[in-house]
Order: structure tokens, then C-alpha cells, then sequence
């Protein structure tokens, strides 16, 4: 076991869990300058899971989540939601994480 850790949060083969809220704390990725919330960032993963990454759509086969957060997701001006381009529609994303078309 490794004396680094409390036992607590150790799984069975002795390594420490990554809570799921960890992977956003150190979040490599931004939209333009605005980094999204957590609940957005949330939604992006989801969306992208969803509509884009198997699909067969001529423009989006093959499109990796950073190269579609690059390419397809932009902010708008007026407010912080996320506008997401996917095959044949666009999602908005408010900044509490909720998606509408």
C-alpha cells in the first residue's frame, strides 16, 4: 500500500481514485478566452457523445472532441451560452449545463 494515502481512498490494487470532478478542475481546454463552467463543459463532453462522434455525416467523420471544440463550438457575445454545430443541427448551451436546440 502506499503511505501517501489514507486507506479511505484507495482502490482494492492500492491506487487513489480520481474523483470525476478532477478531470474539469485541470480542464485543457477553452472556447476562444472563455473557459466554460463545469456543468458546460459537462454538456460539450455529452453532446459530442451523442451526435458527433460516431457519426457518418460527411462533415463531421472522424472529428476529434478538441478538433470539434475548435472548429464547431463558439461562444456568443451577448451572453456566456455555448452555440454547438452537429450534424444537420446547432445545440445551445446555457451556462448552468442545459442543452435546447
Amino acid at each position: 500500500m502506499n503511505d501517501e494515502y489514507p486507506v479511505s481512498v484507495l482502490t482494492p490494487v492500492g491506487y487513489p481514485e480520481i474523483p470525476p470532478e478532477a478531470i474539469f478542475k485541470t480542464q485543457p481546454w477553452a472556447i476562444g478566452d472563455y473557459l466554460p463552467t463545469r456543468p458546460q463543459s459537462a454538456a460539450l463532453v455529452r453532446v459530442f457523445e451523442q451526435h458527433v462522434r460516431d457519426t457518418h455525416h460527411a462533415g463531421f467523420v472522424n472529428l476529434g472532441f478538441l478538433d470539434w471544440l475548435d472548429r464547431d463550438v463558439i461562444k456568443l457575445h451577448y451572453d456566456d451560452c455555448l452555440l454547438a454545430a452537429v450534424p444537420d443541427m446547432f445545440i445551445g448551451i446555457e451556462r448552468d449545463g442545459y442543452s435546447h436546440t
